[in-house]
């Protein structure tokens, strides 16, 4: 009987010693705020719900395969990422899913010390991290059924397409502009916010298409 409990104690200790590497190798991203926190600001359409947040860089320091996602007191998340690439307004992507939950993705972009990020977890939410004044970040609970629809524009030919050529294995590279207000620069804290911003945007793009299997970047 002694040997069955000092086996039993022994396989504990084990897992919990495996349980403490392993978040350990799960750096939190999103801490408190540090010193005096300003007031919340009202919500917008399609927010559901928003904290202010201090992002931890030092988590995002070289290639991290799982990050710890606080983004409420009853949400905690993590992410395993699978990629990490340059974007081209200079912030650094960091792309993923989050683990145990199907179907799930998480996007974020670093410019500087400006973080933003797109988190989709079904069963458990859509959250958005974004930077704000102050040099400030806060993580918002979004309901993506309340945005409005963007419009789109679209210019007709005034000349006849050419043929449709053979499609070709190499992968097509399509250039984009942003265009933004100075209220959205505001809005964003500074420059390296509508940065992440961009960024953000063209690798959420980029992972839908190489999901999809089709050769445009």
């Amino acid at each position: 009987m002694r040997a069955h409990r000092l086996t039993l104690l022994a396989a504990i200790a084990f897992v919990l010693t495996a349980q403490a590497l392993w978040a350990e190798n799960a750096p939190e991203l999103l801490l408190e705020p540090a010193g005096r926190v300003a007031r919340s600001r009202a919500l917008l359409p399609g927010e559901r719900r928003l904290r202010p947040i201090q992002i931890n860089t030092a988590a995002l320091t070289g290639a991290p395969q799982r990050l710890s996602l606080s983004l409420f007191d009853d949400i905690q998340l993590t992410a395993v990422i699978s990629r990490v690439s340059m974007g081209g307004a200079g912030s650094r992507c960091y792309s993923g899913t989050i683990e145990g939950i199907a179907h799930s993705q998480v996007t974020l972009s670093l410019n500087g010390t400006a973080l933003s990020g797109m988190i989709t977890a079904p069963g458990r939410g859509t959250f958005a991290i974004q930077s704000a004044p102050e040099n400030r970040h806060e993580v918002v609970e979004t309901d993506p059924g309340k945005f409005m629809p963007p419009k789109v524009l679209v210019k007709k030919p005034s000349v006849q397409a050419a043929p449709r050529q053979a499609a070709s294995r190499a992968t097509a590279l399509v250039d984009v502009m942003v265009v933004y207000t100075q209220s959205v620069l505001d809005g964003a804290g500074g420059l390296p916010g509508v940065n992440s911003l961009i960024d953000i945007a063209i690798s959420d793009a980029n992972t839908v298409l190489t999901n999809s299997q089709i050769d445009v970047q």
